[in-house]
């Protein structure tokens, strides 16, 4: 579990380059002032995750799989409420909002999918 927050801790400051980076070069109307809010947000619950995924997984394969199987349920819809409360409460930010939180969603189920898989490769 240490390397694994080692490596999002790392993987979360590269991301968060990206985004000082866009935030600073792009035009204003393409810059994404809720980005760090998003982004602190995957960091906490993939790190959360990942920990109860390991948990479930050394009570057996079959609770990691009810686990992981609620898990990715509940997860995905948290985001869509996040989303939808977002669209709801500020509709001239929406499109930039949605973009970056699905842009954000996919590299952290990259990169939380990696590792699951280096994690039980080396089981």
């Amino acid at each position: 579990m240490i390397s694994f927050l080692k490596n999002i801790i790392v993987f979360t400051f590269i991301v968060g380059s990206g985004i000082f980076a866009w935030n600073k070069f792009m035009q204003p109307e393409l810059v994404v002032n809720k980005a760090w809010y998003i982004l602190a947000l995957f960091f906490v619950l993939t790190a959360f995750m990942h920990w109860g995924y390991t948990k479930a997984a050394e009570k057996g394969g079959q609770h990691f799989t009810r686990y992981f199987l609620a898990n990715t349920t509940l997860k995905l819809f948290f985001y869509l409420l996040v989303i939808v409360a977002y669209i709801i409460g500020k509709p001239a930010d929406a499109m930039q909002f949605t973009v970056c939180f699905l842009v954000l969603y996919l590299f952290y189920t990259v990169f939380e999918t990696f590792h699951l898989l280096k994690h039980f490769r080396n089981e």
